[in-house]
């Protein structure tokens, strides 16, 4: 009688234990919603804390026409983690439990948000070290927070068309790949020793000298329109580099980056004139120096490979006459040389040539007398869209050794393998080039001017 007793409080006890165990189990996972820890009372860290403006009236803020009362972002985690985002609005937190490596996409509407721009501060909670993936573009993101421990382990960080200013320090976001930051306000980057950063589109508002050695596996670096005044580019592996809009001085030098293809490098109204040494980049392939005002003469007999150069405004103000060796360069297809490039332009090892378009002051032209040309069209526009000189054009001429047309030579053109057709912008011509010119739209030439 004792024994059965005592089984039956054995069954008892054993039955009491599970529900208890049960009872914790629920309780655990309701911590774990609402923001806690597997032990109970320790809270999720925070891993991003971001202030975001919303707007229901899009005409309260022209500067945010773009952003609604919507947030929409998406992560990605190395690892399966819970995930908490508190919207600071008041409405109840979100807890996603996140798969890696699949899109993990966040939305949430302010229904608070009734009329003109609102503020909230938004807190992301998981294990910052498990981020991989962060983007959230035009969404009124004011301030980024990740002061407290980093993104350790991002390799992608999108930030596009917010309006964050100040300082973004990535320094401890080892991993990270790809950096998109345009349309920011930010004016000081620290991606200091990101040795794995391959990618970088940042139109923003960082000034003075950048250095990016520190970055040595750069790719393609995208950074028109700030405030650069000069740049360090010590990356082997760069390809491709945008760097127009800048208030560049000095000499702008990528001799150390033998991988470089195109390269794009302009200046704004407020630099002061630059050089560029692109010595020795058998790789290049397009040069643009738009809006360049580069005011030393530029060597380009090595860069073998070239196929496309575009140079106007050589230096200044007061602007400065310069000189571009293309000689050798037997892959050129677009020459495009703007007011301030003078002397003699010798593209006889051209083969290919597609376009030349020349500004006043070259007043010689070496054509080749061989090959596949076919140029679609030669531009010669004046300084300022005034009018040129009858004697500057006049003294134009281009040197070439034979002339396949019946007759004289021509002064302006006499070349019939790239017959095609002129453009001139902005000028007049005295009644010798005239009559030339008339000439040629007799023997199947479309001139313009």
């Amino acid at each position: 009688m004792n024994f059965k007793f005592l089984l039956t409080k054995a069954f008892s006890l054993i039955l009491l234990l599970s529900v208890l165990l049960a009872i914790e189990h629920l309780h655990a996972a309701d911590l774990a919603d609402a923001g806690m820890g597997p032990n109970q009372g320790e809270t999720v860290p925070v891993a991003i804390i971001f202030d975001v403006k919303k707007v229901n009236n899009p005409n309260s803020d022209p500067a945010l026409h773009d952003v609604d009362i919507d947030l929409d972002f998406i992560l990605r985690l190395h690892k399966d983690n819970i995930i908490i985002v508190e919207w600071g609005d008041g409405s109840p937190h979100t807890t996603v439990h996140g798969k890696a490596p699949n899109n993990i996409p966040f939305t949430h509407t302010y229904t608070t948000c009734t009329s003109g721009t609102c503020d909230y501060t938004v807190t992301l909670r998981t294990c910052a070290s498990d981020i991989s993936y962060l983007s959230m573009t035009d969404e009124g993101v004011q301030t980024f927070d990740i002061s407290t421990n980093g993104l350790p382990g991002i390799e992608h960080l999108g930030l596009t068309s917010n309006n964050i200013g100040g300082t973004l320090d990535l320094t401890a976001s080892k991993p990270l790949e790809t950096l998109k930051i345009s349309g920011n306000p930010i004016t000081a980057l620290n991606i200091t020793n990101l040795t794995n950063l391959k990618t970088i589109f940042g139109n923003c508002e960082i000034p003075g000298v950048f250095d990016f050695s520190t970055c040595p596996a750069l790719e393609d670096l995208r950074m028109p329109g700030n405030l650069f005044t000069n740049a360090i580019f010590d990356n082997p592996n760069l390809t491709n580099l945008e760097f127009h809009s800048n208030p560049l001085n000095g000499t702008i030098d990528l001799t150390n980056c033998p991988k470089l293809k195109t390269c794009g490098i302009g200046i704004s109204h407020h630099g002061g004139g630059m050089a560029v040494n692109v010595d020795g980049l058998t790789e290049l392939e397009s040069l643009d120096l738009y809006e360049s005002q580069v005011n030393a003469n530029l060597d380009l007999s090595t860069c073998t490979n070239l196929r496309m150069i575009r140079i106007s405004k050589g230096g200044g103000p007061p602007y400065t006459p310069i000189s571009v060796d293309l000689s050798g360069l037997e892959n050129l297809e677009i020459v495009v040389i703007g007011h301030y490039i003078e002397g003699s332009v010798d593209i006889s090892q051209s083969l290919d040539l597609q376009r030349i378009q020349l500004g006043p002051k070259v007043d010689e032209l070496i054509l080749p007398t061989a090959g596949n040309v076919v140029l679609s069209s030669l531009y010669i526009v004046s300084i300022d869209g005034t009018s040129l000189p009858s004697s500057e054009i006049d003294a134009f001429r281009l040197l070439i050794p034979t002339n396949p047309h019946p007759g004289p030579q021509y002064p302006l053109i006499g070349y019939g393998g790239f017959k095609d057709h002129l453009i001139f912008t902005n000028t007049t011509f005295s009644p010798t080039a005239t009559a030339h010119l008339n000439f040629l739209g007799t023997q199947g030439w479309t001139v313009s001017y």
